[in-house]
């Protein structure tokens, strides 16, 4: 099953980051898809951000973030392969 995972993280001084993550986990672990999803995220990100991780709907993503999505991935990713798994960071800091 794919999750879609998001955290955008604000902090004065620190700037903005925004970490995403599309990922097919097994339904079929000792875990459940939430504790999977939570686990993959730490591994790929700072634990730190997972303070502020969501778990959204495709709907609410793509309506949410989709502009940080390359074409070539998106293109990708409507192939519906059986197997899907992207994550970026963007980090941004004016000060």
């Amino acid at each position: 099953m794919r999750m879609f995972l998001a955290c955008d993280y604000y902090a004065t001084g620190e700037g903005a980051t925004k970490c995403l993550m599309i990922q097919s986990f097994n339904a079929y672990n000792d875990k459940t898809l939430e504790e999977q999803a939570f686990e993959a995220f730490c591994n790929r990100f700072d634990p730190y951000f997972a303070r502020g991780m969501e778990i959204l709907t495709e709907e609410e993503f793509f309506y949410r973030y989709r502009q940080y999505m390359p074409d070539v991935v998106w293109n990708l990713y409507n192939d519906k392969q059986a197997h899907f798994a992207w994550s970026t960071m963007l980090h941004v800091n004016y000060s």
